[in-house]
């Protein structure tokens, strides 16, 4: 499963809302992911930006990626769209998991 999430790393100003596995615990495995500003202690992934995707090689910001939630914050589920080119598997809708959290913020998982 892919999971939307809040990756809190180990140096000061390292995090940032992610998409990949969290097995084993909220590792950097990642393929999508927002950038490292000021907006990225968002507290709901729509409110993060710059987002990028791994492209096999590189991080790309594809100009269509779009992170929504279907109704406001705090979100029940959010659509990520835009990205197929690169990780398809990684877009979709994202549904809250009830009593999983990362880093203070709730956890999606892709339907």
């Amino acid at each position: 499963s892919q999971y939307l999430y809040y990756w809190l790393g180990a140096r000061l100003g390292d995090m940032n809302w992610v998409i990949g596995r969290i097995e084993p615990l909220y590792t950097r495995q990642w393929a999508v992911k927002s950038s490292y500003t000021s907006d990225s202690a968002a507290a709901c992934p729509t409110d993060a930006s710059d987002w990028h995707v791994w492209s096999g090689s590189a991080w790309v910001a594809p100009l269509a990626l779009t992170v929504q939630c279907r109704q406001p914050c705090p979100c029940d589920d959010v659509v990520v769209s835009g990205g197929e080119e690169h990780q398809s598997m990684r877009m979709g809708i994202f549904s809250r998991v009830d009593g999983l959290t990362a880093g203070g913020r709730d956890v999606y998982q892709n339907q």
